[in-house]
């Protein structure tokens, strides 16, 4: 699962570096190399601006995935959820509204189903799907992606004849890595740790996608 979250991180972030690296000038002395995300840029001298010039490794963004979680990911862990038959579902959740706080989530869910997502204001069901995971964008990569990717709002509801088990692999990021956008200009989030925000959720429990006001800049939309 492991192998499988990175590499999902590293088609991710590739195309996030690319977006990035288009129409980006500095005025910088010429042959300057400068760290942006923990990518290495090249300046390129064109007239009074320079060009900036990525130097992205074949593997697109997994240079700068490794940086943040490490090439053991020992932070990551798997939570099995299982919910029982509850005789009357309308008045639970098996599990509340939430996003989750990593990186990555890649679900396997039974074909009993639950598993809803918030989108536009309604919740929709994901129905399963034999053989799929489900990959949930989490609020540390919506950071880091300056919300261009967004973490998804989801909850589990009950079912009154069977019960249903989850399996969820959560890609973490080292305790002392810090997050924050990659995109340096218009930043949408204060810079924090991972294992401050990690506390600070514990501390106030998950509601919806609330955790991630509290490092938003407020001068910028969502």
């Amino acid at each position: 699962m492991g192998k499988v979250s990175m590499r999902i991180m590293e088609v991710l972030m590739g195309e996030l570096l690319a977006r990035e690296e288009e129409g980006v000038t500095a005025r910088t002395a010429a042959g300057e190399t400068v760290e942006i995300g923990g990518i290495g840029q090249k300046r390129r001298r064109k007239g009074d601006e320079e060009k900036v010039e990525a130097k992205v490794d074949g593997r697109g963004g997994g240079a700068r995935t490794e940086v943040l979680v490490g090439e053991q990911r020992r932070n990551s862990v798997v939570r099995f959820n299982y919910y029982p038959p509850c005789p009357q579902p309308s008045l639970t959740l098996g599990l509340g509204a939430h996003s989750d706080p990593h990186l990555l989530t890649l679900l396997h869910q039974d074909l009993v189903g639950g598993l809803q997502i918030c989108k536009d204001g309604l919740w929709m069901a994901v129905r399963p799907m034999p053989g799929a995971l489900v990959v949930n964008i989490g609020d540390a990569l919506q950071v880091w992606s300056n919300d261009h990717y967004k973490s998804v709002e989801h909850r589990a509801v009950c079912n009154s004849l069977r019960s249903r088990l989850s399996m969820g692999f959560f890609l973490t990021p080292m305790d002392d890595a810090t997050i924050c956008p990659l995109k340096l200009s218009s930043p949408h989030y204060k810079p924090f740790t991972w294992k401050e925000y990690r506390e600070q959720m514990y501390a106030r429990r998950p509601r919806g996608k609330s955790n991630l006001l509290h490092y938003r800049i407020h001068d910028q939309t969502q």
